[in-house]
């Protein structure tokens, strides 16, 4: 079965993957623009152990922070996010909810800095998942990526991104 990613897609999955798909076709079409700037960036992806771009795991927390933002506010004008989480166990782990609403995020972009900013939901994307069908057989079930929906207040470890929007 064939999809077409368009606003009247009425299944909200669909549309997260076609978020997804948006994004990696804006990293890319960046790279065509700017290619010094892009390789600077690269490298300092390679610094930190990451294939150029965003990683997989950005890509679908982004997905899944737009699709939330569309189930909660639906298509109502909102900038979504996703923003990292850092654990700092046992230490004090800052909320989902306050990140969201540091001064400290909002001035990265010029656009939404004096935007009402606020938590959506916090989410764990877990890494170190096996691609699916690596052995090129559709018939087989495997699991694919491994995703966890918590909240905005959690204070312990869990959520590694979490879902700012962002209303002007």
């Amino acid at each position: 079965m064939r999809y077409t990613c368009t606003m009247e897609t009425s299944m909200k999955a669909i549309f997260a993957v076609c978020v997804g798909i948006a994004i990696l076709g804006i990293a890319n079409a960046r790279a065509v623009e700017d290619e010094g700037a892009v390789e600077s960036y690269y490298e300092e992806k390679a610094i930190h152990g990451q294939q150029g771009g965003f990683t997989t795991e950005e890509t679908v927390a982004q997905a899944i922070c737009h699709s939330a933002v569309l189930e909660e506010k639906g298509y109502s004008p909102f900038w979504t996010y996703a923003v990292g989480r850092l654990c700092r166990w046992p230490t004090h782990t800052d909320t989902c909810t306050s990140i969201c609403q540091s001064a400290n995020l909002h001035v990265q972009d010029a656009q939404t800095v004096h935007g009402k900013w606020e938590c959506i939901t916090g989410i764990h994307v877990y890494s170190g998942r096996k691609a699916t069908f690596t052995n090129g057989d559709t018939k087989t079930a495997t699991l694919g990526l491994k995703t966890y929906q918590d909240n905005c207040d959690q204070p312990t470890c869990g959520p590694n991104f979490c879902c700012c929007a962002v209303a002007y």
